[in-house]
């Protein structure tokens, strides 16, 4: 029942992603927020994630609800990619954009998993683990907030998943670039 209640819920964010609520926010402190609450969850996780926070603020207009979806969706993805329970770093950048970046060292995708990455309903994860909305659902609400997400093998195995997000207009990264 609560799986069909997430699936649900998971469709409906979607299909029909509620009204974005921006307003300008450090993308840092967004993710640092969110890598705390992975932490509390357990001793192991709190020792896995290395968190690398830009040296300035990473200002940038978003919804706060939907980017801390994002975060927590990429962690988790990242923190569960790998069952030895290796390294999950997670970074942020910017200058021009700000950058997330969530890197794991599980096995990698084959070449089948990253052609329907975003696609709703496909799981890499064997049955039963995984709903499928977990990156389309990142990749749907990265879009609404005019950004883009990418994903990069690393070699010799694991993930990189990027995120560009547009820094807010009138802020510091926006004024130097110009």
């Amino acid at each position: 029942a609560y799986r069909i209640r997430d699936m649900i819920s998971d469709v409906m964010l979607f299909a029909r992603p509620p009204a974005l609520d921006l307003q300008d926010c450090d993308l840092s402190d967004a993710v640092a927020a969110v890598i705390e609450v992975q932490r509390d969850r357990s001793a192991e996780t709190a020792d896995r994630l290395r968190w690398q926070s830009a040296e300035e603020p990473v200002l940038i207009r978003a919804d706060s609800d939907q980017l801390d979806v994002v975060v927590s969706e990429l962690v988790t993805n990242a923190l569960e990619a790998d069952s030895e329970g290796g390294p999950v770093e997670v970074r942020v950048t910017g200058s021009e954009e700000a950058v997330l970046e969530v890197r794991d060292v599980g096995p990698g995708l084959s070449e089948s998993d990253r052609r329907h990455l975003f696609d709703p309903f496909y799981s890499g994860r064997q049955a039963g683990r995984g709903l499928g909305f977990g990156l389309p659902k990142c990749w749907r609400i990265v879009t609404l907030h005019g950004g883009r997400i990418a994903v990069e093998p690393l070699e010799p195995k694991g993930l990189c998943v990027r995120v560009h997000w547009p820094v807010a207009a009138g802020s510091g990264q926006a004024a130097d670039a110009a």
